[in-house]
């Protein structure tokens, strides 16, 4: 209870997000790699190219995604961002149950991973707005504890999974888990940043 207490609500809702994010993202990406190389053929070296590739792109998504969360607030940014990426990867679902064109399925996964990390400035942001400035730092470690559970998380149910179901459904329970996230940060968070005159939030 004390260390429940310790921090606003919202720090908590956030970290939850954080964690499903994580989760979400690396129960099924990942395996692209081996999808790649052992069903459609690609070398180790453009798969590494692609992997590259789309790295940057999101770093550049990510990086406009943060004058866009000063702009649109922080709570739609994050609501954008993970319905983005649910809509991407079920497409991804989707291309890679009907083996369809390599081409649309990098596309899928550079828009997937782009909004993995749009959502990240908002959520970092989040946390300055609720935290007490003195417990600011460990606020942002609440927070990067979620996000690493999340990626240790993600690849044990993904590598559990993929002994069972294809790589198209593998896909599908990541949608499935960014549609839980998109409730918590529906359901759960409001915008933290009322203007340089306002007061932070908290929860619904």
């Amino acid at each position: 209870r004390d260390v429940l207490g310790r921090f606003k609500p919202g720090i908590w809702v956030i970290t939850l997000a954080g964690f499903l994010n994580a989760a979400g993202f690396s129960i099924s990406l990942p395996f692209i790699s081996l999808y790649l190389y052992q069903n459609r053929g690609l070398s180790m070296t453009a798969v590494g190219g692609i992997i590259l590739g789309t790295g940057l792109f999101s770093a550049a998504a990510q990086a406009f995604s943060g004058v866009l969360t000063d702009r649109m607030g922080r709570r739609p940014m994050l609501l954008f961002s993970v319905s983005a990426g649910i809509i991407f990867q079920a497409s991804m679902a989707w291309l890679v149950a009907t083996d369809a064109s390599i081409a649309y399925i990098v596309v899928a996964y550079a828009g997937v991973r782009a909004c993995l990390m749009m959502g990240r400035p908002a959520m970092s942001a989040m946390i300055v707005d609720l935290a007490p400035r003195e417990r600011l730092t460990e606020a942002y470690g609440v927070l990067r504890m979620g996000q690493n559970l999340g990626w240790a998380a993600g690849p044990a149910v993904g590598g559990y999974l993929v002994g069972s179901l294809t790589y198209g459904w593998l896909f599908t329970s990541a949608a499935l888990m960014g549609t839980v996230t998109l409730a918590v940060v529906f359901l759960a968070l409001r915008e933290s940043f009322q203007g340089s005159g306002g007061q932070a939030s908290n929860v619904r």
